[in-house]
């Protein structure tokens, strides 16, 4: 099986480094688009790097099914949600706010990739991230 047989078209992803974006990219992604509280300014034709304010306000005037994502991708991003590090707004539900979002990003059928660091007990190391504990 290769690489571009598993990973779908359409790819959303949430706040991540340069290089996994363009291994998306270079793996035959058609499009991704990232979201960074930082503004980033891309010129790659196929990749848009886009804030959370900018994406919900697109979101609620856009419904349509083309507007969702055939796979949402996010490594080490929910852990920093709204905890201040990134010039985010503080709220301490903010990253399961976020988690409740993702499958109204997602078709149908659509993969949601997530990683999260957990240890047998969880804590907030403020204001750089959360670690879960079980379940």
């Amino acid at each position: 099986m290769q690489v571009s047989e598993v990973l779908p078209s359409a790819r959303q992803d949430l706040r991540k480094t340069d290089i996994f974006i363009f291994t998306l990219l270079e793996y035959g992604a058609r499009f991704v688009q990232t979201t960074e509280y930082a503004t980033i300014h891309s010129e790659v034709p196929n990749l848009k790097a886009i804030t959370p304010q900018k994406y919900e306000q697109e979101r609620s005037s856009d419904q349509r099914e083309d507007r969702l994502y055939d796979s949402v991708w996010s490594f080490s991003s929910l852990e920093h949600d709204d905890l201040g590090c990134y010039s985010d707004p503080l709220n301490p539900n903010g990253d399961m706010q976020t988690m409740t979002k993702l499958p109204c990003m997602l078709k149908p059928v659509g993969i949601l990739v997530l990683t999260m660091p957990a240890l047998t007990s969880g804590r907030i190391s403020f204001n750089v991230h959360c670690v879960y504990g079980p379940i």
